[in-house]
């Protein structure tokens, strides 16, 4: 994943897969800016509805999956097989992730446990 340059707001091409999260009409990073719980009470009342939401996000949409803990679902079924061929680009290892590494994402997270 790349990080924009700051300042830059321009909108990415159509169909850009470095930008699937990206909504029309809306700059910056998508992760930042619209992330989707997976927790709560909202959540819990209506998962279908909050997963039908990230479907319309593409093939990966922006979650957060514990307070302050942001990451990226994957919801088609082609990016799920790259990612899932491709263990040294993609980590499931927590340690690994950039939040813990920049310091954005809390080390008391229970996804990190």
């Amino acid at each position: 994943m790349t990080t924009p340059q700051p300042g830059s707001d321009a909108i990415p091409p159509p169909g850009c897969p470095a930008h699937a999260g990206h909504r029309e009409g809306v700059a910056g990073p998508a992760a930042l800016r619209t992330a989707e719980s997976l927790y709560g009470p909202e959540f819990a009342a209506d998962p279908a509805a909050v997963y039908a939401r990230l479907r319309t996000y593409g093939s990966i949409a922006p979650v957060e999956i514990a307070p302050g803990v942001h990451a990226s679902l994957v919801t088609g079924y082609e990016t799920a097989l790259e990612v899932l061929r491709s263990p040294e680009r993609f980590s499931k290892d927590p340690r690994r992730w950039r939040g813990l590494a920049d310091g954005s994402s809390p080390r008391t997270a229970p996804s990190f446990r």
